[in-house]
């Protein structure tokens, strides 16, 4: 992170210390959906030498939380493309998939339906903005201290709109789910005075049975 904080203007932070403190959630990320629960999946594919990101999202209930994220670096798509049709096996929902460059025929060539995002000149901000107005609502909550969460919310912390030099794919397959579960928040139940979480002294100390860790792939 250091060398992004060195490019870093603070008052250029799309993602400040402000908005995304109020989003920690402080528990652990799951290896697979739970019955009852509605998740978007998105992902950024990681196009040149940029890694493959996915950010699974439990939109059933507000606030909604990222249950799961991972990074592939030097993945084949065909290897990503087993990968994504496990995703979308294990947690029930729609599966939103950037579709810039070859990721149309990246979603032609899964073995389930998806739904292509283009990451253009109107769209990608319109999905940075709809995280930013989720964060600054305290909507979409994510565990920072466990791996990945910690790069999103380094990815975060140091996002400008002036992004060609940032690490940022954890930030954009983010966006993409918040640029659908924007649209849910009103039909969403606010249950955010039970479901919240304080930080606890250990990580480990208190683990529900279905609080597992996602084991890096």
């Amino acid at each position: 992170r250091l060398w992004q904080e060195a490019l870093i203007d603070p008052e250029k932070a799309v993602f400040p210390d402000e908005i995304r403190n109020k989003n920690f959630y402080y528990a652990n990320y799951l290896e697979e959906g739970l019955p009852g629960k509605t998740y978007f999946k998105a992902w950024d594919l990681g196009f040149k030498n940029d890694a493959a990101a996915i950010v699974v999202v439990d939109v059933t209930t507000l606030p909604f939380k990222v249950v799961c994220l991972n990074l592939y670096e030097h993945v084949p798509y065909t290897s990503l493309q087993l990968i994504a049709g496990e995703y979308h096996r294990k947690f029930k929902g729609l599966d939103y998939v950037e579709s810039n460059a070859m990721g149309e025929a990246f979603i032609q060539n899964l073995d389930f339906a998806a739904i292509g995002h283009f990451t253009g000149a109107k769209s990608k901000p319109e999905g940075l903005t709809r995280l930013q107005l989720l964060l600054e609502q305290g909507n979409i909550r994510y565990n920072p201290q466990i791996y990945p969460g910690d790069i999103l919310d380094d990815q975060l912390a140091s996002y400008m709109w002036e992004d060609i030099k940032l690490v940022q794919d954890l930030v954009i397959a983010l966006s993409i789910a918040a640029y659908y579960a924007y649209d849910r928040v009103a039909f969403a139940l606010d249950v955010s005075d039970t479901d919240y979480q304080s930080p606890p002294k250990q990580m480990d100390a208190e683990l529900d049975d279905n609080d597992l860790f996602l084991s890096e792939k």
